[in-house]
């Protein structure tokens, strides 16, 4: 799910639930953080929700996942969320992204192009693909 969707009060728990019955059918909940405006907003309950197991798997940026830890160091960012969830994708713009899963991380470089023409959805084709690459068994 969306960290965006987690503003209306009745989504809480609908989110909530679907993850009870996901798990219990042995699946996983993935999320992303949105933008760090929503990681300031909900900071608190975000974590709760990763520490819990309520959700396995965290897309963010590394302005997000700053933001989350309140801190200026992503080196210091990526190893508090390496604590807190299953597994965490972290996009880094032209610096590509990184992935940790326990003492495992993987550092993916970007593909350099001639013209940048628009980000929108980038971070959300990214979680896409992961997810695609994950539940087709590329780990």
């Amino acid at each position: 799910f969306e960290g965006y969707l987690w503003d209306p009060p009745r989504a809480k728990e609908a989110i909530r639930q679907t993850a009870k019955l996901a798990h219990a059918a042995g699946r996983e909940v993935s999320m992303t953080l949105s933008d760090s405006f929503c990681v300031d907003r909900y900071r608190d309950e975000f974590l709760d929700l990763m520490r819990s197991g309520t959700v396995d798997i965290v897309f963010a940026n590394s302005h997000e996942i700053k933001s989350l830890y309140q801190t200026s160091s992503f080196d210091e960012a990526l190893a508090q969320i390496r604590k807190d969830c299953r597994i965490a994708a972290v996009t880094r713009s032209e610096k590509g992204s990184v992935i940790v899963r326990g003492d495992e991380t993987v550092v993916i470089k970007a593909t350099a192009i001639k013209e940048l023409v628009d980000t929108t959805g980038a971070g959300d084709l990214y979680a896409a693909g992961f997810l695609h690459g994950y539940t087709q068994g590329r780990d």
